[in-house]
C-alpha cells in the first residue's frame, strides 16, 4: 500500500537528520569507525556518515536489508 505524502515525509525527515548531524555530529554512535550512524525515526534507514576536519560526509541513506554493506565500496574512495 502506497501512502500520500510518504516520499515528502522521507525527505523532511532525511533533512532534519542531517541538520541535527552538522549541529552535533558527535552524539550519533560509531558503526565502523570513522563512520557513524544515524537512524530515521519511523522508516528502516540510517544515514552513514564521517567526521572530517573541515565537513561531515554523508556516504549513504541506508537500507539495513536492502544490500547490507554496500556502501562499503564508497570508503575506499575517501581514505
Amino acid at each position: 500500500e502506497c501512502q500520500i505524502g510518504l516520499g515528502r515525509r522521507f525527505r523532511d525527515t532525511v533533512k532534519t537528520k542531517l541538520e541535527h548531524i552538522s549541529e552535533m555530529p558527535f552524539r550519533f554512535r560509531v558503526l565502523h569507525a570513522p563512520f557513524r550512524r544515524c537512524l530515521i525515526p519511523r522508516f528502516p534507514y540510517s544515514i552513514i556518515f564521517s567526521i572530517e576536519p573541515q565537513f561531515i560526509l554523508v556516504i549513504a541513506v541506508a537500507h539495513p536489508k536492502r544490500k547490507p554493506g554496500y556502501w562499503h565500496e564508497r570508503i575506499a574512495k575517501y581514505k
